[in-house]
């Protein structure tokens, strides 16, 4: 009896993304806090908050549109610009401007594949788009874990190497918590100084229930691993992984001394 009674209640909340058919419906709210560390120690921290407001058809595909704001200094929000996102099984798809392209010139947006959530321990999920080459950059799975969400369920957990050994990367059917990149918008932003920068996803809502959040200390801790990057010339991708060797870079944008570079 105990023993059923034990099962019974392991059973209750675990590994629901097998169940969640829709991963950013209509309602669905992110944040995410952006650093940017200056080579001379100044630090930028920026706001932005997300909505997927509305449904919308775009060359007869259907896309959900997704609203983002930034906060300013007097604390108040104003509306930055839209991109688009495009869900198929367990793939899901991003339509909009290369980074720190304009998001006014449709016919600059290119979609491509965002999150592949069919994750296997030893394979490669992508983790970055060139957009000029057209091609991935990809982010080994080391570890699936069991993450624990903040009403109780659990998610599974994408581990993979990065600078200071295993981390956690994404969490299925959300994406991004950790790395260069933000949610959705490769690269996270472009950096004003050309510098090191790092998101960190804060809080995510789906169907009104809060699942993620990070406190301000968690924050702090991921600042202060940026500043850690800046301090040796080894290269590291864009989410953070450590890149074995310069002279072998396939091309794209990389980090390396706190600096990006850019490998054509």
């Amino acid at each position: 009896m105990l023993a059923l009674l034990l099962l019974a209640t392991c059973n209750v909340k675990i590994w629901p993304q097998e169940s969640v058919g829709e991963f950013y419906p209509l309602g669905t709210t992110w944040t995410d806090c952006w650093f940017d560390k200056g080579q001379n120690g100044d630090e930028t921290i920026i706001n932005r908050r997300y909505c997927v407001s509305k449904d919308t058809v775009i060359n007869g595909k259907n896309y959900k549109q997704v609203d983002v704001d930034e906060q300013f200094q007097n604390g108040e929000w104003k509306y930055l610009h839209s991109f688009y996102i495009f869900q198929d099984g367990m793939k899901v798809y991003y339509y909009g401007p290369q980074p720190g392209g304009d998001y006014d010139a449709p016919e600059s947006f290119k979609e491509y594949l965002r999150y592949d959530f069919s994750w296997v321990v030893g394979g490669e999920t992508p983790a970055s788009y060139n957009y000029a080459g057209g091609t991935y950059t990809m982010m080994p799975i080391n570890d699936i874990r069991p993450v624990a969400m903040k009403d109780g369920t659990v998610l599974d957990g994408l581990y993979t190497n990065g600078s200071n050994g295993i981390y956690l990367a994404e969490i299925k059917t959300i994406g991004y918590v950790t790395g260069w990149n933000g949610l959705f918008e490769d690269y996270g932003w472009w950096s004003w100084s050309g510098n090191a920068q790092f998101n960190s996803l804060t809080s995510f809502t789906r169907n009104g229930v809060t699942l993620w959040q990070r406190s301000y200390d968690e924050i702090l801790d991921i600042r202060n691993v940026v500043s850690s990057l800046m301090k040796d010339d080894t290269v590291y991708s864009l989410d953070g992984i450590r890149q074995h060797s310069a002279e072998k870079l396939r091309p794209g944008i990389y980090i390396r001394g706190g600096r990006k570079i850019v490998v054509k």
